[in-house]
C-alpha cells in the first residue's frame, strides 16, 4: 500500500479518487510542527538549532498518518510545489522518523494542478526532498522568529502601546508611513489650462493651448488667473487653421497570465478583494481542480495549455484574434522563485465556474490567461496642431481610434491611478482646414499629493523593491490591520498613531533593519540558500552578529531616553512651524512651558513641561500649533475639546466623550446637550418597577436595569429606544439569547480554526481577555495585548486548553449559609 500525504482534506479526497486502489491519501492540514512561541526555540549559540513542536491541533491527524505509515510500503509526499510545501513534507517525514514509522521508500512528487492527468503524470516522476528549499524555509522561519522575539519585547518595554514588529511587516509599514509624510509635506501648486472647443463635419473635439507668445506651455506654466485670462483672450481672438496632422499607428500587447502578486493587485482593483481574501478564494479554486497552483512567480503556461487557449480563442472569435505563433513570456522579476506555471484555468473549455466570489475570481483568471494568447490590439493616434496664423497661439488636439481590438475585446488591465488618456475619435482633418471655434475656457487646477497606497499599489511596490515574497504579502498586510498599525479608508492605507510611532522607533534605533535595500539584500541571500549557493546557518550567523548587540544596546536604554530621542526625531511632525512665527514647542495653554513627547499606559502623547500646574495634553497624532488645540465654542457654555483620549464636550466641569460612530466635526450644540445629559432614564420596568436607563460606556452604548446590562448597537439607540424595545432587549440579554447572537462584542475576529473551521474570537470576560472558538475558552497570558493576538497564537492556546480536558472543580465545598 502507498500512503500519500497532502495538505488539505479537499485535495486528499480528489487525489484518492484519481489514484484508485492501493493508495491511501491523508491530509496533514498544513504544517504539523512549528517553533514554540517562547524564548529558546531558536538557539544561536548552537548553530541556530531549532526546537520544533507538534501543533496540538494536528495530533489526531498525525496519529492517523503514523498508523497508516506503519502499514505502508511507500510514502509519497505530495504537498504543494513550493518552499512551504517542501517544508511540510519535511516535517511529516521527520515526525514519522521519530515515531519509527517511516517507510523504507520515501518519494516526493509535485503537480501544478489537481487534475487527473496532472496527478497521475506526477506520480510517474518522483524525486527526493529538495534540501536547499528546506534550508531556505528554516532560514526564513528562524529570521522571522529572531526578529520578532527580539524586537517585540523591546517595543513592549520601551514604547507604550506598541504590539509587535516583524521583518517584512515593519518595512511594509514604513512604506505606508513614508507616503503619509509625503502627503503631509506636500504643498499644492496652482496651475491653469486653456482649452478651445472646435467642430468639423458635425464632430466636436477639444484642443489644448501648447504655445503662447513664442513660449512652450507645459502643465505648470500658467500659474495665475491673470495669465490664464490673457491667454484665453488671445485664443478667443484668434482665427485657427490646421497647421499639421500626424497619424501614427501603434499596437498594445496583452499582459502575461497572472502570478501571485499580479493576481492580488488586479483582484484588489477590479473586485475590491483584500489580498488575504484573494488567496483564500484562489486556494479553494485550486483545491477544486479549477486553476493551477496560485503561489507562483512563473509567467508562462505549459505548451498543452497554450494550445488549449488558442483553440478556445478560435472558437469564440474569428481567426484574426489568434496570433500566428503562440506567445512566450519571460519573467522580468528579480529572483523569480519556484519555476512553476502562471496561474491559469485547468480547462479552457470552462469559461465560468463556481459561485459568488469564487466565480468572480475564476472569471478574472480565465480572461487574463486567455487574453495572454490573443492577438495584439491595433490602434491609431492622431495629433492635430492648429495655429492662429501669426504663430502667437498654437493649440493641440489628440485622439485615439481602435482599428482592431485584439485582446482588448476580452480583457484590459486595471491601473492603480487614473492615467492620462488620449481623447476620443477625431474628425478627418487636413492641413489648411479651418474648423469652427465654438468656445474657449480657462480652468483652474492644483497639483495633487501622491496617493495613499491601496492593497494593489502596496503589493506592487513591495515586489518592485524585492521585499518579502508575493505568497507572504497577504498575511503581512493582514497583520498590519490586525495590530491596528494601519486602518483602511476607501480602500487606502492610513497609518494609525501607533504605526507611526513604531516606525519612528525602528527608523531611529534599527534603521538598517527597516531599510528597503537591506531587506531586499536579505531576500536575495535567502534565494541563494534556495538555490544551494549559500549555507543557511552562515546567513543567520551574519545577521545575528550585528543584530544581537544592537538589540542589547537599545534594551539597556531608559524609556525616558527613548522618548526624548523620539521627540527629537519626530519634531518636524509634532511641532510644525506656526503661522504667527512663534515657537511651536511653547505650550498654547500656559504660554510658558515647553511641549514634549511623553509615554503613557495608552500610548504616546504630547504634554506641557509645567505639569501638574499646567495639564495641557495633545494626542500624538494631532500635530500642529495652538490653533489645533483651542477648544471650539458650541454655545450654551459647551466647548468641544480634544484630550489625551480623543475629542469630548465639556460644560461646567462635566465631560462626555464623543462616541466612535460620531465624527467630531458633526457635533452640534444639540448633540453635545444629549451626550452631556446621559444617562437617560427610559422609565420604570413594568414588572420590577425599577428604573431602566440608557448610556454610553467604555465598551459602547448599553441599557441598565437592576444591575444587569443589555448591549445597544449604536449611539442613536441610546436616545431612541423606548420602553417596549428596552424590556425586550433586557429580556433577551437575561435569557442568553443576546449572547447566542453574538451580543457580547468581540475584541477581534481572527478567522476559522484550521482543523474545525469554527470561527475564533478574542473576547473580554469577567476575569480578563480570552480566545474562544465557541466551544473551548483559553485565557490569554498575563500582559498579552488582546488586540495583538494572532490566529496562530489563538489556535495554539485553544488547542492546549482543549488537550487539558474540562477544568477541575475546586475541592472546597461552598460555604454553608447561616440560618437566620
Amino acid at each position: 500500500m502507498k500512503l500519500v500525504v497532502v495538505e488539505s482534506p479537499a485535495k486528499a479526497k480528489t487525489i484518492e479518487k484519481y489514484l484508485g486502489p492501493g493508495h491511501r491519501v491523508l491530509a496533514s492540514f498544513g504544517h504539523v510542527r512549528d517553533l514554540p512561541p517562547k524564548d529558546g526555540s531558536v538557539d544561536p549559540d548552537k548553530d541556530f538549532a531549532m526546537l520544533w513542536q507538534v501543533s496540538a491541533d494536528r495530533a489526531k491527524q498525525l496519529k492517523a498518518i503514523v498508523d497508516e505509515a506503519k502499514a505502508a510500503d511507500t510514502l509519497i509526499l505530495a504537498t504543494d510545489p513550493d518552499r512551504e510545501g517542501e517544508a511540510i513534507s519535511w516535517h511529516v517525514q521527520e515526525v514519522l522518523r521519530q515515531k519509527k514509522a517511516l517507510p523504507a521508500d520515501v518519494q516526493r512528487v509535485t503537480f501544478n494542478a489537481i487534475t487527473n492527468s496532472a496527478v497521475t503524470e506526477a506520480m510517474k516522476h518522483p524525486r527526493a526532498l529538495d534540501e536547499s528549499l528546506i534550508d531556505a524555509y528554516r532560514a526564513r522561519r528562524a529570521l522571522d522568529y529572531l526578529v520578532g522575539f527580539t524586537l517585540s519585547p523591546i517595543l513592549w518595554r520601551k514604547l507604550p502601546g506598541a504590539k509587535s514588529a516583524g521583518r517584512v511587516q515593519s518595512v511594509a509599514l514604513r512604506l505606508i508611513v513614508d507616503r503619509e509624510r509625503e502627503i503631509e509635506l506636500f504643498r499644492p501648486q496652482e496651475y491653469w489650462q486653456v482649452n478651445a472647443s472646435f467642430e468639423a463635419d458635425g464632430q466636436r473635439f477639444i484642443a489644448r493651448l501648447v504655445q503662447f507668445d513664442g513660449n512652450k506651455i507645459d502643465r505648470l506654466t500658467i500659474g495665475a488667473k491673470g495669465e490664464a485670462d490673457a491667454a484665453k483672450a488671445a485664443v478667443e481672438a484668434g482665427h485657427f487653421t490646421v497647421a499639421s496632422v500626424e497619424t501614427k499607428p501603434f499596437g498594445r500587447n496583452p499582459p502575461p497570465p497572472f502570478i501571485t502578486s499580479t493576481l492580488q493587485q488586479e483582484a484588489a482593483r477590479k473586485l475590491g478583494f483584500a489580498a488575504s481574501h484573494t488567496m483564500r478564494v484562489a486556494q479553494g479554486l485550486y483545491e477544486e481542480g479549477l486553476i493551477t497552483y496560485m503561489r507562483t512567480d512563473g509567467i508562462d503556461m505549459a505548451p498543452e495549455a497554450v494550445s488549449a487557449a488558442r483553440k478556445a480563442i478560435a472558437s469564440r472569435y474569428d481567426a484574426g484574434y489568434v496570433p500566428d505563433k503562440p506567445r512566450v513570456y519571460t519573467s522580468k522579476a528579480k529572483n523569480a522563485q519556484e519555476a512553476h506555471e502562471a496561474i491559469r484555468p485547468t480547462d479552457f473549455d470552462r469559461p465560468r465556474a463556481g459561485s459568488a466570489d469564487h466565480a468572480r475570481l475564476y472569471e478574472l483568471i480565465y480572461n487574463r490567461a486567455l487574453a495572454s494568447q490573443m492577438a495584439s490590439a491595433r490602434l491609431e493616434r492622431t495629433t492635430v496642431e492648429l495655429s492662429d496664423g501669426a504663430g502667437r497661439v498654437v493649440l493641440r488636439a489628440t485622439g485615439q481610434v481602435t482599428l482592431f481590438p485584439g485582446y482588448l475585446a476580452l480583457y484590459e488591465e486595471g491601473h492603480d491611478e487614473k492615467e492620462d488618456e488620449d481623447g476620443g475619435r477625431m474628425p478627418a482633418l487636413r492641413k489648411g482646414d479651418a474648423p469652427a471655434k465654438i468656445g474657449v475656457e480657462a480652468t483652474q487646477h492644483f497639483t495633487q499629493p501622491p496617493p495613499r497606497f491601496s492593497e494593489a499599489s502596496l503589493v506592487k511596490r513591495l515586489e518592485e523593491l524585492g521585499i518579502g515574497r508575493p505568497s507572504t504579502y497577504a498575511s503581512v498586510l493582514q497583520t498590519l490591520k490586525d495590530r491596528e498599525y494601519v486602518r483602511v479608508d476607501k480602500q487606502r492605507f492610513i497609518p494609525e498613531d501607533s504605526g507611526r510611532l513604531v516606525t519612528a522607533f525602528l527608523e531611529r534605533f534599527f534603521e538598517k533593519y527597516v531599510s528597503f535595500d537591506y531587506t531586499a539584500e536579505l531576500e536575495d541571500e535567502l534565494d541563494e540558500v534556495s538555490g544551494g549557493r549559500l549555507d543557511w546557518q552562515t546567513l543567520l550567523a551574519n545577521f545575528w552578529r550585528d543584530f544581537r548587540p544592537k538589540a542589547g544596546e537599545v534594551m539597556e536604554r531608559m524609556p525616558s531616553e527613548i522618548t526624548a530621542s523620539l521627540d527629537e526625531f519626530l519634531a518636524p511632525f509634532l511641532y510644525p512651524p506656526r503661522e504667527d512665527g512663534t515657537d511651536p514647542r511653547i505650550c498654547p495653554n500656559c504660554g510658558d512651558g515647553r511641549l514634549s513627547l511623553r509615554g503613557g499606559k495608552f500610548g504616546a502623547f504630547v504634554a506641557c513641561s509645567n505639569y501638574p500646574e499646567c495639564k495641557f495634553t495633545r494626542p500624538f497624532g494631532q500635530a500642529g500649533g495652538a490653533a489645533a488645540d483651542e477648544p471650539t465654542d458650541l454655545g450654551d457654555g459647551i466647548e468641544l475639546k480634544t484630550g489625551r483620549f480623543g475629542p469630548y464636550v465639556e460644560r461646567d466641569g462635566k465631560r462626555a466623550s464623543i462616541p466612535k460612530d460620531i465624527k467630531a466635526e458633526d457635533v452640534t450644540t444639540a448633540v453635545a446637550e444629549q451626550l452631556l445629559s446621559l444617562p437617560r432614564e427610559i422609565g420604570a420596568h413594568p414588572e420590577t418597577g425599577k428604573p431602566i436607563s440608557a448610556s454610553i460606556g467604555r465598551y459602547g452604548p448599553y441599557l441598565l436595569h437592576d444591575g444587569k446590562y443589555a448591549r445597544l448597537s449604536s449611539t442613536a439607540e441610546v436616545f431612541e429606544t423606548g420602553m417596549n424595545a428596552a424590556v425586550a432587549k433586557l429580556a433577551d440579554a437575561a435569557s442568553g439569547a443576546d449572547r447566542k447572537r453574538g451580543g457580547r462584542e468581540p475584541i477581534a475576529v481572527l478567522g476559522p480554526h484550521p482543523a474545525t473551521a469554527k470561527e475564533i474570537k478574542v473576547m473580554e470576560g469577567r476575569y480578563g481577555s480570552y480566545v474562544s472558538d465557541g466551544v473551548t475558552h483559553a485565557t490569554l497570558p498575563k500582559g498579552a495585548d488582546p488586540k495583538g493576538v494572532t490566529l496562530d497564537e489563538a489556535v495554539r492556546l485553544i488547542d492546549e486548553r482543549a488537550a487539558k480536558g474540562p477544568a477541575k472543580k475546586s475541592g472546597r465545598k461552598p460555604a454553608r449559609k447561616k440560618s437566620k
